[in-house]
């Protein structure tokens, strides 16, 4: 039964072009913070360059925790953390 969910719950890598339309900016932006590693990706070793791959939930949930964080707040499971007031 662990293996049919497995197979149900999988979710296919998507290509610049896709995650860039998602994220509604260029493929050229996006694979320069995916090379500074400001979003979650997944670079796939071909030849002398990477070729980057990228999951939509992953998009999705780090663009809700960069929201959040910019409005002060802290979403559960996110590991990003803001600071108080008065703390360094």
């Amino acid at each position: 039964m662990d293996n049919v969910a497995n197979i149900l719950s999988f979710e296919p890598f998507i290509g610049p072009d896709e995650a860039a339309s998602f994220l509604s900016c260029t493929p050229r932006y996006l694979l320069r913070m995916a090379r500074a590693r400001e979003i979650p990706a997944h670079p796939l070793r071909r030849g002398s360059r990477n070729q980057w791959r990228f999951l939509r939930s992953e998009l999705s949930a780090h663009m809700t925790n960069q929201a959040a964080a910019a409005q002060g707040k802290i979403v559960s499971g996110s590991p990003l953390r803001t600071r108080q007031k008065g703390q360094r």
